[in-house]
């Protein structure tokens, strides 16, 4: 399923650079193409990490802010308005938000109804768990009595004056 969280961290960071350079944009600021590979790299492992369950709207909508942000940061100087700078970048976030949650959605009823499906396919197999057997214990142990590793070995011994 690592293959799937990848896919979904990848998507997650690529929305986020686009809307976060087009808010920067359309706000009148300017936006380095590294800048912007740069946010989607930056994002990629916070995506990847929280991409292993479902976000609730609340959370991904804190993680889109912070998305916005870090591009507004990476993105430098504006020769626009602060308001509309803004403004764009709550848009972008909204935006981001819309598309993020309708396709986490549309990822998980999918990998829900592969789920169902495997289970309806998979045959119904009884476990049978053996019962437990009775073991009878050996009459002589077959390790040393305790009381000959505490006395000594016998006749084998040194000279106690040694």
């Amino acid at each position: 399923m690592i293959e799937g969280r990848i896919l979904r961290a990848t998507a997650a960071s690529v929305v986020v650079a686009l809307c976060g350079t087009a808010a920067h944009l359309l706000a009148g600021g300017d936006v380095a193409a590294w800048a912007a590979l740069l946010l989607v790299l930056g994002v990629l492992p916070v995506a990847l990490l929280v991409t292993a369950r479902r976000l609730e709207t609340g959370q991904m909508l804190g993680l889109l802010l912070l998305g916005q942000l870090a591009s507004h940061a990476l993105a430098g100087h504006t020769t626009g308005d602060g308001s509309a700078m803004l403004l764009a970048h709550v848009l972008a976030t909204v935006a981001s938000l819309g598309v993020l949650r309708h396709g986490e959605g549309a990822w998980w009823r999918v990998v829900d109804a592969l789920d169902l499906l495997v289970r309806r396919a998979m045959p119904r197999r009884r476990v049978v768990v053996p019962r437990p057997r009775v073991v009878v214990a050996a009459s002589e142990p077959w390790f040393p009595r305790l009381t000959a590793l505490v006395t000594g070995v016998g006749g084998r011994a040194p000279p106690a004056g040694a």
